[in-house]
Order: structure tokens, then C-alpha cells, then sequence
């Protein structure tokens, strides 16, 4: 009886027919891996103003990573920082971080992360909808360009905070 068994089995194997009535368990095909967290085309970005101070503008980006993805690690600044407004370039005066401190985070579904924005309040404000900037995994530069949305002014020098959970 074992050996008709096994045949019976081997023969179903072979034909791709799946004998779990029969006690013999059908693996499935390994699926492919899900798309991780930091990849920028996973990210949805959008632009919050903050409050002023005196002499600043204020702003946080927060970053949301879809549904479905591998949690990552992003660590460091924002660099290669661009803006633009109804897709017509505006110039950046963006001299790097305003701080000397980063921590790994940890970034995917329902773990947002976000980064903050100074923009020093000299000459007169230049509207912008749309910053893209290159963030940083453990600090190699992921490849591509992450976008964030919403309504911020540029003026003088723009400095900004290193990445970190919005949690």
C-alpha cells in the first residue's frame, strides 16, 4: 500500500495535482518579494507648513510608504533638493543639513518618517508646489527621486533637519 501510495504521489507530482485528501501536502511556488518602502515610486510625500519663527518659515515633509511594502531603513539627510512650481524649475539656495545628528528609522506601512524645512525669510518669498529631493539608505543615496507635494515658499537659504519617524 505505500507503494502505490508513493507512485501515486510521484505520477501527481509530475502532472501538477495536488493530493492533500491523500495526506501529501502541494507546496506553492514561491512568491515574489514585496517592493521595499524605499523605493521613491512606493512613497507618497506631502508638505506641511509649520509654525514661523522669527526669521524662518517652517515646514515638515512627511513621508508615507504604500500599502504592501518592506519596511526599510532610512538614514540621513535630504540632498540634490530641487523645487519646482506647476512644474517650472525654481532655484534652490539649499547650503545642506541644519543638524549634525541622524539615527537610523525605521520606514514602511503605518511607520511614516518625515523631515523638516527652514527657509530663512530674506528677499521676497518665491512660491513652489513640488520639492524633490534623494534620500538615503544607511547612508548610500537610494536611486531616484522622491516628490512631495504642497504649497511652500522659498527665499533665502533652505536648510533641513535629517530624516526621522513622524511617529
Amino acid at each position: 500500500m505505500r507503494t502505490i501510495t508513493r507512485t501515486a504521489a510521484a505520477l501527481a507530482v509530475a502532472a501538477g495535482v495536488a493530493l492533500a485528501p491523500a495526506g501529501i501536502a502541494n507546496a506553492a511556488p514561491a512568491g515574489t518579494p514585496a517592493p521595499t518602502a524605499c523605493s521613491p515610486e512606493n512613497v507618497h510625500s506631502t508638505i506641511q507648513q509649520g509654525d514661523s519663527s522669527a526669521g524662518h518659515r517652517h515646514y515638515t515633509v512627511v513621508m508615507t510608504a504604500d500599502p504592501g511594502t518592506t519596511p526599510c531603513r532610512l538614514n540621513g539627510w535630504p540632498t540634490t533638493v530641487g523645487a519646482s512650481l506647476d512644474g517650472v524649475p525654481r532655484d534652490v539656495p539649499y547650503p545642506g543639513h541644519n543638524d549634525h545628528q541622524a539615527s537610523p528609522v525605521v520606514f514602511g506601512p503605518g511607520l511614516p518618517a518625515q523631515f523638516d524645512v527652514q527657509v530663512a525669510n530674506t528677499g521676497d518669498p518665491v512660491p513652489a508646489d513640488t520639492l524633490e529631493f534623494t534620500a538615503s539608505e544607511d547612508y548610500t543615496s537610494i536611486p531616484g527621486r522622491f516628490v512631495a507635494t504642497g504649497a511652500f515658499d522659498l527665499g533665502g537659504d533652505i536648510q533641513v533637519s535629517s530624516i526621522h519617524s513622524a511617529s
